[in-house]
């Protein structure tokens, strides 16, 4: 019984994860018109935290799928 629970969990986490890495890549077509887009601005807009956003945006990136610039001037882009 706990190992499926544990994996129902575990399942209902990804499923958070990949929910919340659309809708940052929503964001960010939405906004393309804006360039780069700080990760400050993407998560006040979306009302998810933004260091949990973080962790959940990295595979984007090792994917290709985004760009991200570093730097005061720096954010993500499509």
């Amino acid at each position: 019984q706990m190992k499926r629970y544990a994996q129902k969990q575990e399942e209902h986490e990804d499923r958070n994860e990949n929910s919340y890495a659309l809708r940052f890549m929503i964001d960010l077509a939405e906004h393309e018109s804006e360039g780069r887009i700080p990760m400050k601005k993407i998560a006040e807009r979306q009302l998810i935290s933004k260091k949990y956003l973080e962790q959940v945006v990295a595979p984007l990136s090792e994917a290709g799928l985004i760009t991200v610039t570093r730097g005061a001037t720096g954010g993500y882009a499509i």
